[in-house]
């Protein structure tokens, strides 16, 4: 049975190609309850399937849309994550007195027109396009082709999405959005030697090299994870803290020596931010300390209180604390504050007197001296 489970686990590696996922980060992942379904709703080729675990089929095409659909950073590349393709248009910017960078799909290539040429452009994170207009201070021209009929067509409406919440960004810093244009064509400057970088592909021994070093690292986990399970016992380098969000440091990085300006959102469109209150019927539980994907919310308990706190530069917005509430205490609320998205702070939301149960010495929230779940087992006797 273990022997299956770990083959099992290597093969998932080369069936799942360059993309990398972290479970953990999933709001489905962590509780069916949760109505997050963006990887899914925004993947062209309907790889993804999200049960107890993701799995990426072999139909995936590596275009990437996934790592942009995701605001919590379950998905990533190998070889072509963020920083890559910012390191190419970097290297577009260097000799460019337009301070111009150009991308595309592969079917929008132009020739005699330096540009990047991307399996779709729905593959572009607002952390790429706020990177090159906040640390670059180049222009960004992105061409859509006529996407209809094409089997990525999902991308476009993803892409429109992604820019318009970069602008939105932007806006909040007290800058124009302009910087980010989409053209039917690229405008008319200079034309260059029509050079076109794509996505870098790895020659055969760096391919192998990397499908060792993740087979190896999966299976040492699913040991791990395997082990714990079938002995309860913690095992030494195993995980025991939440996972990070690799979009969310990226980005503050970015914003952290901006101006503050607060703004609140329209409720009509996505931001991967809010904030959180908790309303006076909440229970103390740790449902939502326990499941929250990025570790936004904490549960502390001292000897006479239970407090909940909340770190908003933590939050992407997924609304899963508040889908598994139980008695539907806790409200999230849409809002890019800059002050709050740069410092990483937990702020108290509510501060709860604490009584101990005398059957099943559980904490509790009450005036009783039996929890209510005790009261409900006495009441069916």
């Amino acid at each position: 049975m273990l022997e299956s489970k770990i083959i099992n686990k290597a093969l998932e590696s080369f069936t799942r190609k360059d993309i990398i996922i972290i479970p953990e980060l999933c709001p489905t992942v962590r509780s069916p309850k949760s109505k997050c379904r963006r990887c899914v709703e925004f993947c062209p080729a309907g790889s993804i399937s999200i049960e107890n675990n993701i799995s990426i089929d072999d139909k995936c095409i590596e275009c990437g849309c996934c790592i942009s659909a995701c605001p919590n950073g379950v998905f990533d590349s190998e070889t072509k994550n963020d920083f890559s393709i910012i390191s190419i248009a970097e290297d577009f910017l260097k000799n460019n007195p337009e301070r111009v960078v150009r991308f595309t799909c592969e079917k929008g290539i132009e020739e005699n027109v330096d540009l990047i040429s991307l399996k779709c452009v729905g593959r572009l994170t607002e952390n790429i396009l706020i990177h090159l207009v906040l640390k670059r201070s180049g222009r960004i021209e992105i061409k859509v082709p006529d996407c209809k009929g094409c089997s990525i067509e999902k991308g476009k409406a993803l892409f429109h999405e992604i820019r318009q919440l970069a602008i939105f960004i932007i806006h909040s810093l007290g800058l124009e959005g302009d910087s980010i244009q989409v053209l039917g064509e690229f405008s008319e400057f200079k034309k260059g030697e029509g050079k076109v970088k794509r996505e870098e592909n790895l020659d055969r021994r760096k391919f192998f090299k990397r499908i060792k070093s993740k087979v190896m690292l999966e299976t040492t986990n699913t040991l791990a994870n395997l082990y714990k399970s079938e002995n309860k016992e913690e095992i030494p380098g195993a995980q025991t803290r939440k996972f990070q969000n690799h979009k969310r440091p990226h980005l503050v990085s970015l914003l952290k020596d901006s101006n503050q300006e607060e703004k609140v959102l329209s409720p009509d469109t996505f931001i991967p931010f809010a904030t959180a209150f908790i309303r006076e019927n909440c229970m103390g539980c740790n449902v939502c300390d326990v499941l929250c994907p990025t570790g936004a919310i904490s549960r502390i308990s001292d000897e006479a209180f239970i407090k909940i706190y909340f770190n908003e530069q933590r939050c992407t917005n997924c609304r899963l604390c508040q889908d598994v509430c139980l008695v539907k205490a806790i409200g999230v609320q849409p809002r890019l504050s800059m002050k709050k998205l740069t410092e990483d702070k937990m702020v108290e939301l509510v501060r709860l007197k604490k009584r101990v149960c005398h059957r099943c010495k559980g904490e509790f929230v009450g005036t009783e001296n039996i929890c209510p779940l005790c009261e409900k087992r006495r009441r069916n006797l």
